[in-house]
């Protein structure tokens, strides 16, 4: 009979994470291995503010931009129950820190001493993106984009990363990389 509840369990959750992929057209993708160590390496390690994370998924880069800056403190913004959950669980470690927050970051009032924004999102997000961070951010807040540019946006940097897709990050400031008219 035990066995039962965990399916019961699993189809739940898998149920969750199909509603919340459709309600916010994109699925719960990690940050993976290389794309995650070359995010981490391209935010400066002496920064002291916070680092904003949209869509954090499931914490892991969330945890890392912690160890990479450890004067500094994040603010992950997850909307989807399910990686909500479990960064939610993973952020006990790091409170004080760290601050988990099940919001829609399009919504949410982000911390004015943000100092840098990493995020893996999709083509729509990175459209809004575009509009909102020069109104909503500190001058010289770094952005820093996993597979998707902000559109109209003249990156810093772009690095190619060495895997089968050819996975482009991009490196941005406010306002000195403000959209091109």
């Amino acid at each position: 009979m035990s066995g039962w509840w965990l399916v019961l369990v699993v189809f739940v959750i898998v149920i969750w994470v199909v509603i919340d992929t459709l309600r916010w057209g994109i699925s719960p993708m990690p940050t993976m291995g290389r794309a995650r160590q070359a995010m981490l390496q391209a935010l400066p390690s002496d920064l002291d503010g916070v680092i904003v994370e949209m869509g954090a998924g499931w914490g892991g880069l969330a945890i890392g931009a912690l160890q990479r800056c450890p004067k500094g403190r994040v603010v992950a913004y997850e909307a989807a129950w399910v990686p909500w959950a479990v960064g939610w669980l993973r952020s006990l470690r790091w409170r004080g820190r760290l601050r988990w927050e099940r919001a829609d970051f399009f919504t949410a009032t982000w911390p004015n001493e943000t100092q840098a924004v990493l995020c893996y999102l999709y083509p729509g997000a990175m459209h809004r993106l575009a509009e909102d961070l020069p109104r909503r951010l500190p001058e010289g807040t770094w952005v820093i984009s996993h597979a998707f540019a902000l559109p109209l946006w003249k990156p810093e940097k772009t690095l190619i990363l060495p895997d089968l897709f050819r996975t482009r990050l991009y490196v941005y400031r406010i306002p000195a990389q403000q959209p091109v008219a």
